[in-house]
């Protein structure tokens, strides 16, 4: 320790935040006087000894031959020595040491490098490094107890995963026992024994928490779902194909009604898989929380004989179709030969009716009020329905009509998208393909260990593409990226980059590219012509198709057979007899105001937004 003389002078230089630090020269004599006598020292100086504190130190009017020593936070009383009783002839004073100020750092803070693709506009971000941080916008402290304690109820949907934790609950013991006596009154199934030569699939129960278009709780639904994977093929199960609307037909439905001023309204089935009937013998193990109604042997192993079909089933889809089917064709419909999930029909009074399936929801189109209920009529005496009135969600997209046309839009969807994979906060960019990005497949070193949520966000990508058909071009190269993705890809999926247009798997030239996507555009034309026949609405005048290629037009409508075209497959070729017949017209346009490259490959922003305001998208939120 270092040992110090201070004058008088120097004395009163204390401070109630300071600490003194001080030490003797007969420190080797303190030592001594410690270990020849350590009891009589105990008892003379421990009595006065004080915890060393802000508030005991010592002052600069205390007499000028009294001492402290600051030693392990203890006080003593030094005014005489205590082996000899006299006063030390050297005075010494405290050392005082002020106090440092801490330094704050004047560099400037950055945001970390990985983070600077985000937006951090948190409350706890009083320099958040934008013009309108949310905090000016969002904030619950104003909130009274009860609106504050349902603006967190909004976000602790609670969503069961077992029976046990489920029967906890008031209101899903409520919906188990609601699904219960739908079964039985709906007669799917008898109690039975196991036959001895047959065996009997599980069941259990699964939960779901049904949201509004605005996110609200709607009812908490309990499904009792069979374990169809402990079927056997040809044994309680044949075919399992099961037709649904393709959102092509969808989204042409929604066209057509708007052009036709067609009334729409909407069904939902009431447990629609129940009304299928199984032409195979099934057996099922009695379900969690289910009670007879009689009494039964103990001794025999009692099981549900299934005579209605039950969601996880494998024939269970295409039961309820076949029952439907068969319903709707009674009535006088007629099943579209282009998609079995259409079905038209013209009344005796001249009224035009049609119906949409998707499963259990069912979308109409009539051009009469009258059609339309006599149709709501007998479909309720087949099945227990729920009329859902106008369109507003369907499948996850949301309908808004008004005398302009309708509108379709994911908002919903898209943000559970964007907080499922932590992107709320991502900066927007201003096209979802860059321009000049390549992306080629993944080598061992580089692919995800689990590529389990990539495939999982490009098969939810595929579907936001109804409502955004500007990402269906990237989504469709990322799609090809599913072997094996690597790191850069799952990136690419969150921006939804991608360019492969210029890819070198490619093995077509420009021309024989063009002509092809010729030929894939000629036949989706037919089938629309096709379907447009099921509506009622002929169309016998020529379809123009453009192409910026002015090689494809030439090939199209001239036997054309040379060493730069004779290897294009001949399947591609009957396009040229659609023009000749006259059903398809073949048109050039400049490739600045070519459609089809939105589709096709990466553009710049300027390009992109030119190509996007030809197809009739917009931003709902946009100022402008």
């Amino acid at each position: 320790m270092h040992i110090s003389r201070l004058s008088k002078q120097h004395k009163g230089h204390n401070s109630t935040h300071q600490t003194f630090h001080q030490t003797l020269d007969g420190h080797d004599k303190f030592l001594d006087l410690f270990d020849s006598n350590p009891t009589n020292f105990n008892h003379q100086y421990l009595q006065s000894a004080e915890l060393s504190s802000p508030e005991h130190v010592q002052s600069n009017h205390e007499p000028e031959t009294s001492n402290t020593y600051d030693l392990n936070q203890l006080t003593f009383d030094t005014a005489s020595d205590p082996a000899t009783g006299s006063t030390d002839e050297t005075e010494l004073d405290p050392v005082i040491e002020p106090q440092m100020p801490i330094r704050k750092s004047t560099r400037p803070k950055h945001i970390p490098k990985y983070l600077e693709a985000y937006q951090l506009d948190s409350p706890h971000q009083t320099n958040a490094n934008t013009s309108h941080p949310i905090t000016k916008y969002l904030s619950c402290h104003q909130l009274s107890p009860a609106h504050r304690s349902f603006t967190i109820s909004l976000s602790t949907i609670f969503e069961p995963n077992s029976y046990q934790k489920a029967v906890a609950h008031s209101h899903w013991k409520e919906a188990m026992d609601i699904e219960l006596k739908a079964l039985e009154d709906n007669g799917t199934w008898s109690i039975v024994q196991l036959p001895s030569n047959y065996h009997a699939v599980g069941c259990k129960w699964v939960y779901k928490v049904k949201l509004n278009a605005d996110g609200k709780v709607e009812r908490y639904k309990a499904r009792l779902v069979a374990k169809g994977y402990n079927q056997i093929e040809g044994f309680d199960y044949q075919e399992t194909f099961s037709p649904v609307a393709r959102q092509t037909i969808v989204r042409m439905f929604f066209a057509l009604a708007a052009a036709q001023n067609w009334r729409l309204s909407q069904l939902d089935i009431n447990n629609a898989f129940l009304n299928g009937e199984l032409t195979e013998e099934v057996y099922m193990e009695l379900p969690q929380g289910y009670t007879f109604k009689r009494e039964y042997p103990t001794s025999s192993r009692l099981v549900c004989k299934l005579h209605k079909s039950l969601y996880g089933l494998k024939q269970a889809s295409r039961a309820w179709n076949s029952k439907l089917t068969t319903s709707v064709l009674k009535y006088g419909f007629k099943q579209s030969n282009s998609d079995y999930s259409l079905f038209t029909m013209k009344t005796h009074n001249g009224d035009f009716i049609a119906l949409l399936v998707y499963v259990d929801d069912i979308l109409i189109a009539s051009s009469s009020i009258q059609a339309k209920n006599d149709v709501k009529g007998y479909l309720s005496s087949e099945f227990k329905l729920k009329d859902l009135g106008k369109v507003k969600y369907f499948l996850g997209l949301e309908i808004a009509r008004s005398p302009e046309g309708i509108s379709i839009c994911q908002r919903k969807y898209a943000l559970y998208l964007l907080e499922e994979h932590g992107l709320l906060g991502t900066k927007p960019a201003s096209t979802p393909i860059d321009y000049n990005h390549k992306l080629v497949k993944s080598s061992d070193e580089d692919k995800l260990i689990d590529a389990t949520s990539y495939r999982q966000l490009i098969g939810k990508l595929l579907y936001l593409t109804f409502s955004k058909p500007d990402i269906t071009y990237a989504v469709q190269v990322l799609s090809q990226l599913m072997d094996k993705p690597g790191l850069k890809h799952l990136a690419a999926a969150h921006r939804v980059l991608s360019d492969w247009a210029g890819c070198p798997d490619t093995r077509r030239s420009s021309v024989e590219a063009e002509y092809r996507s010729m030929a894939v555009a000629c036949c989706e034309i037919m089938w629309l012509k096709s379907l447009m026949t099921d509506f009622h609405i002929d169309h016998p005048e020529a379809v123009n198709l453009y192409t910026d290629s002015q090689s494809t037009i030439y090939i199209s409508k001239n036997p054309v057979l040379h060493e730069r075209t004779k290897h294009i497959e001949m399947d591609c070729h009957f396009i040229r007899e659609k023009v000749m017949a006259g059903l398809i017209n073949p048109l050039y346009i400049s490739t600045q105001s070519q459609l089809s490259d939105i589709f096709t490959k990466g553009l710049q922003p300027r390009q992109f937004h030119f190509l996007m305001s030809k197809m009739n998208v917009h931003d709902i939120h946009s100022s402008s």
